[in-house]
Order: C-alpha cells, then sequence, then structure tokens
C-alpha cells in the first residue's frame, strides 16, 4: 500500500520543493561537521592560499604517492571522511599536514560546501591524483588576478564557445565568491541539475541543487538551449552542471573571468590532457563504477572503447601504487592489493605486465618516460 501511496503522490510534489526539502534534510544532517569544521578552520595558524584536498577511506595508496610532489612550503590543508582509526594515525604521524576528519562518508561536494561556506580567504583544492611535477606551478597557481574568478590547468570549451573549468586543480578568488553573495544571489559551489536529481552526487542522502531563474537568467550569454527552450549543462555528455561551474559562469556575468594557468584538455586518454609538469589520473575514488554508470551508454563507440582501455590501465595503475607502497601503507591495504590482484585476473592482465603496460601508455601520452619514471621509478 505505501508502494502505492507513493507511486501517486511522487508525480504531483513539485521537483523544486523536493530539492528544496531535500537539500534542508542534507544541510541538517550536515550541520553539526559543518560546526566542526568552522572551529577546525579557526584555529588554523595560517589561513592564506590554503590549499585543500579531500579524500576518503581506502584511498591511501594514492595520498602516499602524491603528498611528496606537494612542497613543504604549500599551506596543504588536508580533508577526509570515514577514514579507519589506522588511516588516521598513519595521515597524522606520516603527512604531519592539519587534518580535519569526521567519522561518516561524504562526497566531495560536502567538502567544497564546507569550505565555501567557511573561507574567509582565497583558497585552492588539489584532487589526491592530481600529481605534480614542476613545483613552480604551485606559486604561479595561487597567484590571482583582481578580476580572476579562477586559476585552472585543465579546462573544456563549451557549446557556446566559453572555456569551463575542471576542478581537479583550481585556485579561487575570494573577491569573486563576495561578488557574488553581494549581488544577491546564491550561489552553491555542489553540482546542478534543472530537476530533482542525484546526478553527480556519490552519497545516498545528497543531491543536486536546481538551477533557479536567476541562475540561468546570468548564465544565458554563455548556455546553449535546446528546442523547449531548457539550457544545456556545458559539457554535453553529463546531464548536470559540474562541481563550481556554475559558481564560474556566474562570476563571469559579474566580470570575473577564469584564468588557464596552463591549457591542458579535461579527456582521459588523449595527449592533450597530459604534460611532463602536471597529470591527474581521474576517478580514484569512482572509477570502479564507470563500467555501470548510466551515462556511459550515451558516449558513443569511440568514447565507450577509450574509456574501456582507460579502465583497464587504471585497474594497472592503482595495482602499482599498491605493490610498490605496501612497505608504507596500514595493514589494511593488503585487503585492496589481493581484490585488485583478483580483478587482474578476471580482466586476463599479467600484473606482472602492469609497469611495462603504463610505462607505455606515458610514453604514448608525454612523448617521453619521464612521468612513469617520477611516479614509479
Amino acid at each position: 500500500m505505501k508502494k502505492a501511496v507513493k507511486r501517486i503522490v511522487r508525480p504531483i510534489v513539485p521537483d523544486r520543493l523536493l530539492s528544496e526539502i531535500r537539500r534542508i534534510q542534507e544541510y541538517r544532517k550536515e550541520e553539526p561537521y559543518l560546526r566542526k569544521f568552522r572551529d577546525f578552520y579557526a584555529q588554523l595558524r595560517d589561513k592564506d592560499k590554503i590549499l585543500f584536498a579531500f579524500f576518503t577511506s581506502d584511498m591511501l595508496h594514492w595520498v602516499a604517492k602524491w603528498h611528496p610532489f606537494i612542497p613543504r612550503d604549500v599551506n596543504l590543508v588536508l580533508i577526509g571522511a570515514g577514514l579507519a582509526p589506522e588511516e588516521i594515525d598513519w595521515v597524522e604521524s606520516t603527512l604531519e599536514r592539519p587534518l580535519f576528519h569526521i567519522d561518516v562518508h561524504f562526497d566531495d561536494n560536502t567538502a567544497w560546501r564546507f569550505i565555501f561556506e567557511t573561507a574567509e580567504r582565497s583558497f585552492g583544492w588539489i584532487d589526491v591524483d592530481c600529481f605534480v611535477f614542476n613545483p613552480a606551478l604551485f606559486r604561479e597557481m595561487a597567484e590571482m588576478g583582481p578580476r580572476t574568478s579562477v586559476n585552472s590547468i585543465w579546462s573544456y570549451t563549451s557549446h557556446e564557445r566559453v572555456d569551463v573549468l575542471k576542478t581537479f586543480w583550481v585556485y579561487l578568488n575570494m573577491a569573486a565568491i563576495q561578488a557574488i553573495r553581494n549581488s544577491g544571489v546564491t550561489v552553491s559551489p555542489s553540482t546542478y541539475t534543472l530537476g530533482y536529481s542525484q546526478d553527480g552526487r556519490e552519497e545516498a542522502h545528497s543531491f543536486s541543487r536546481m538551477l533557479s531563474k536567476k541562475h540561468i537568467e546570468l548564465m544565458r550569454p554563455y548556455l546553449k538551449f535546446n528546442r523547449d527552450g531548457r539550457p544545456l549543462p556545458p559539457q554535453g555528455e553529463i546531464g548536470y552542471w559540474d562541481t563550481i561551474v556554475v559558481f564560474q559562469l556566474v562570476a563571469k556575468k559579474l566580470g570575473y573571468e577564469l584564468n588557464k594557468v596552463r591549457d591542458l584538455a579535461t579527456v582521459s586518454g588523449t595527449p592533450e590532457n597530459y604534460s611532463k609538469e602536471v597529470v591527474h589520473i581521474g576517478g580514484s575514488a569512482y572509477f570502479k563504477e564507470y563500467p555501470r554508470d548510466g551515462y556511459m551508454a550515451r558516449l558513443g563507440e569511440e568514447n565507450l572503447k577509450r574509456l574501456q582501455r582507460l579502465y583497464k590501465l587504471h585497474v594497472q595503475f592503482r595495482y602499482q601504487l599498491l605493490v610498490t607502497q605496501m612497505d608504507v601503507l596500514p595493514p589494511r591495504y593488503q585487503r585492496l592489493l589481493s581484490s585488485l590482484e583478483q580483478e587482474l585476473q578476471e580482466l586476463e592482465i599479467n600484473r606482472e605486465r602492469a609497469g611495462e603496460t603504463l610505462r607505455n601508455f606515458f610514453r604514448e601520452m608525454t612523448s617521453t618516460d619521464e612521468v612513469y619514471d617520477r611516479l614509479f621509478a
């Protein structure tokens, strides 16, 4: 009987009301952790040009490889979610960086919201699968022009020929955030959709924000519209506005521009996506979901083959991360290694040749062995 009631009531409730109800529920659940994050931020001695990095449980093999490429003078602050006690001990004793941790799992959108609602100064964000081989880039990325909204490395061109960022490594100008607040429009760093949807979110309790008429009006010069007059996300193959894209486009309308510190493309598995200075692997937290991801079916045969190849490479990359670092990781990571060995067997991949396969891939992408050697040699 309850299921029948749900089927009758659901279509009657407008999407915007459902979205607002979900937003209130989500924020109420996260409110205690936001208060703790504000307390944590208030106690930081240095709030200038903080570079935030976010990770969840079972990701320390990425963190262990990534962290040595971050210079000690970079003001790095770590955000962890759902870490096991031995993982917390490892981070605190090995990395010696400020760590904010909560004992439940949440996604990067929530971490972004906490930062947006708390930060007092311009700040950066870097993924733990973004490996920076040129330390001078950190200084370049942190220097913000007065009318810059975001410094970025990776971007793509939208339907309307507008450069749109990806958040693999970015710095945001607090002046742009404040300008949006002063304009009277509320902009979340979260993913956005036109309707009530979880597209772009990873947690069961989390939903994307819904675009308002005000958002659409402000972004209109940079959007493409379908025949029904509905705006299309700038990255056509996904059905939502990705993290901080709405922020970037609204800031552009207010006179703040994206600054491309480097001009790398966002299509993984293509040479334009990689450089000798910096490499983003992608999907460290969710790549295993790609074969089952709903939007994969809309990518077309060529892109599907590319991502299937990338998936196999990703499994081998994760295996190499683990097998070359097991002596420094907590004992629980032996379970992950065993799981990857089983997956390699199921994919009929010779694990003894994983290093050679990855070397050949990075050589194909960057015309050098330097990237592989920096990572694994």
